[in-house]
């Protein structure tokens, strides 16, 4: 059986509002596209970083400037959807673990993905934070699977896995490690 848990509803760039993207029409697509290609298990996972309950978890500038969206709001859209998944993209930030459990838990998640696009408070993938522009190749490399390591050591008690690594093509410069979360509940406990 073909899933596909890992599918973001909209655009990672600006002026892409909810209300555009986060409606029946825009899921069919999605299911349209999945059916045509063999996946027979769909699933949703915005990137935290869009919602304004996530400020609590880090005051980024790049959080800052993306928390535009409600999670509760997000959830309710898709929990009414029989169709798919419900989960969400959960960036791993050292040091912020209870708030990350906070907003992890007490929602109806079916999945939850966590992923490593921070070393510090540079960017492994999103410009204007690059951190490959100001550090040594080799150090960001070094900081980023301490980093991944840090985050499935302390995930692993909830029986998370690693269970995706995008590292691109040719001369790859840019990574991100996508860790499955099966029970959210168990996640947010093992956080606290």
């Amino acid at each position: 059986m073909l899933t596909d848990y890992h599918t973001h509803l909209r655009p990672d760039t600006a002026d892409t509002p909810p209300e555009r993207y986060f409606t029946a029409e825009n899921v069919r697509r999605y299911l349209d596209a999945a059916a045509q290609r063999g996946v027979s298990e769909l699933g949703f996972s915005e990137h935290v970083y869009r919602f304004r309950e996530a400020l609590a978890v880090w005051r980024h500038p790049f959080w800052e400037e993306c928390a535009q969206d409600s999670l509760d709001e997000y959830v309710a859209f898709l929990d009414g959807i029989e169709q798919v998944k419900t989960g969400i993209e959960v960036d791993w930030i050292p040091g912020r673990e209870a708030q990350l459990a906070e907003l992890i838990d007490g929602r109806p998640w079916d999945y939850v993905i966590g992923s490593v696009h921070f070393i510090a408070d540079r960017a492994v993938d999103h410009d204007g934070y690059d951190i490959w522009e100001s550090a040594d190749p080799d150090e960001v490399w070094s900081a980023y699977f301490r980093t991944l390591g840090e985050a499935a050591a302390k995930l692993g008690r909830a029986g998370v896995n690693i269970t995706h690594v995008f590292v691109g093509t040719g001369l790859a410069r840019k990574a991100t490690v996508f860790l499955g979360v099966s029970d959210p509940a168990a996640a947010a406990k093992a956080l606290r």
